[in-house]
């Protein structure tokens, strides 16, 4: 999830801007959407739209942040929602598309900004190509969003053969978790900043008995037993 509360460490953006992003896995607004895919983006909505009305409640209790918010629905194709007042916005499955729409609704050029979450936002970081375009159009977006941090980050990755999670829970700091055989997890590393792929596969490769910390030959027979025990439990 991304949202802001106080001014950010880092911000292009006014200093009273206050951002925050959450990221998850996985107000009445569901009932607009109607469900055609089994864990389709849609369902997704349904599912975390008690957690959204949850957090707006428990924020809403603030007095700075009191007051009437408007929901609606920005994209019913790609499930995009939106609750906006006059002190707080809040978009679910926010898409490079509407991100201008997002980008009006805090205030960014507005005295004093709103307090702005971005829910699980449907874009991907660091690609070749960009989500956001070219030009202006993608100089403006990352301008904008380079005003919030994470507040809660949840991912599930798979690098080399380990598989991880990457947790954030704000204003603690980012925790790798090495995926065990049978499932259970071991925070295997701590750090302040956001972990990029390149750090995350110097950690494992430092992880006794992890799969990076293989050679090749071991890699390929841990690999070879791994898709063979997940064929075996689809059966």
């Amino acid at each position: 999830m991304t949202g802001a509360q106080h001014a950010p460490p880092r911000s292009h953006a006014r200093p009273s801007l206050r951002t925050r992003h959450l990221q998850c896995q996985t107000c009445h607004m569901a009932a607009h959407l109607p469900c055609h895919r089994p864990g389709g983006i849609r369902q997704q909505f349904k599912a975390v739209l008690p957690m959204v009305e949850d957090i707006i409640r428990g924020l809403k209790g603030v007095a700075e942040l009191q007051g009437p918010l408007q929901a609606s629905i920005w994209d019913q194709g790609d499930a995009v929602g939106a609750w906006i007042g006059d002190k707080i916005v809040a978009v679910v499955f926010p898409t490079p598309e509407t991100l201008p729409q997002a980008t009006e609704a805090a205030g960014v050029d507005a005295e004093h900004g709103k307090l702005a979450l971005l829910i699980n936002p449907q874009w991907q970081p660091g690609q070749v190509i960009s989500d956001f375009g070219f030009g202006a159009k993608k100089r403006d977006c990352e301008q904008f969003l380079t005003a919030f941090q994470d507040v809660y980050y949840l991912k599930q990755q798979r690098i080399s053969g380990d598989e991880i999670l990457i947790l954030r829970s704000y204003p603690g700091p980012w925790q790798i978790h090495l995926v065990k055989p049978r499932g259970a997890d071991e925070c295997i590393h701590l750090q302040e900043a956001k972990p990029s792929y390149r750090e995350l596969e110097a950690i494992l490769k430092g992880i006794q008995g992890s799969s990076s910390s293989q050679t090749w030959a071991q890699r390929l027979r841990s690999e070879f037993a791994f898709n063979k025990e997940s064929l075996n439990r689809g059966k």
